[in-house]
């Protein structure tokens, strides 16, 4: 059985935690949010301090969740990328965001992948979703780079 290894500090001391997988063609939605949330929930832990408030750790526990789904998107629902879809366009947008670090741009990417041919909603509705944050390694830009 694969695992997902994330370490974490406790008390001075370096502790792996692993969160079981099995395939993910087995693991219903839900349960893949979940999974995410779970390991945001953990490194949000690792960052508190005595005087932080439960709304400070909530807070933070949402940050570092959306912060993975922008990296991973959801790792137990992969999609399909079309190599037609990296026109000239679209990959001069995304390389513009990516070394830049602005990725206000990502509704623009849409709409190039988009014109593209693209129809898969989880990758469009990743740029056009607007209360997501975006990092350099955002899984939708590194798919229109191929980075892997």
């Amino acid at each position: 059985m694969e695992e997902w290894r994330l370490w974490v500090h406790e008390q001075d001391e370096q502790v792996l935690l692993t969160v079981p997988i099995s395939r993910p063609d087995e693991y219903p939605t839900d349960h893949a949010a979940q999974t995410a949330h779970g390991c945001a929930f953990i490194a949000a832990e690792n960052r508190q301090t005595y005087q932080a408030t439960p709304e400070d750790l909530n807070a933070e526990r949402w940050a570092q969740y959306r912060l993975f789904r922008d990296i991973f998107g959801n790792p137990f629902r992969p999609v399909a990328f079309e190599p037609a879809w990296r026109t000239d366009t679209a990959i001069a947008v995304a390389r513009q965001m990516y070394d830049s670090r602005d990725f206000g741009a990502m509704p623009i990417l849409a709409d190039a992948l988009q014109d593209a041919g693209c129809e898969v909603e989880a990758i469009l509705n990743h740029c056009r979703d607007a209360n997501q944050p975006h990092v350099r390694g955002c899984w939708v830009v590194d798919l229109v780079l191929g980075n892997e």
